[in-house]
């Protein structure tokens, strides 16, 4: 009878800590989705007030701006410390040719890139393009301390919960 009730106590004890643990991982994920959307519109918002600066020393630290102004002989200006290889200049082009805004994501020496090239004027008078580029690094960084975060956190809560419960 002690060996039924021990087993009977144990299978509830593991059913209890599947429970939590799913419990966990439904929260955490909806956590992390939350938190990862906020990041990204962040991102997005970063990169645009950036195509705003007049110039690229004005651009904060992990942005990196290029500028054509065509009002001022059409050179292109851009952040002294631009990783190289970065730049698009073919976005550039079609941009400056009547295109579309571009907006992709690029790998440059190991580290993950947002980049928007556009038009800098709103009525598309094409007298001035602007390709900012947004380090992601910090925000990858950021979404893996969350990660690291919710999984420590779920396991020690599931282990608190099996010695409770048993």
């Amino acid at each position: 009878m002690g060996d039924d009730l021990r087993g009977a106590s144990l299978r509830l004890t593991a059913q209890f800590t599947a429970l939590l643990l799913i419990i966990l991982a439904i929260v955490g994920t909806l956590v992390y989705l939350i938190v990862s959307t906020s990041v990204t519109e962040s991102n997005q918002r970063a990169l645009v007030a950036a195509t705003r600066l007049d110039s690229p020393q004005d651009a904060p630290s992990g942005t990196y701006l290029s500028l054509v102004d065509t009002r001022t002989g059409g050179q292109l200006i851009s952040s002294d410390d631009l990783p190289e290889g970065l730049l698009d200049t073919a976005a550039i082009q079609s941009v400056a040719a009547g295109g579309e805004d571009v907006q992709e994501q690029r790998s440059v020496d190991g580290r993950d890139y947002l980049l928007l090239t556009t038009s800098a004027t709103g009525d598309r008078s094409h007298d001035r393009f602007v390709q900012v580029a947004l380090d992601l690094h910090e925000s990858s960084e950021e979404l893996g301390r969350l990660a690291t975060a919710l999984i420590a956190g779920g396991l020690v809560a599931a282990m608190l919960a099996f010695a409770t419960a048993y």
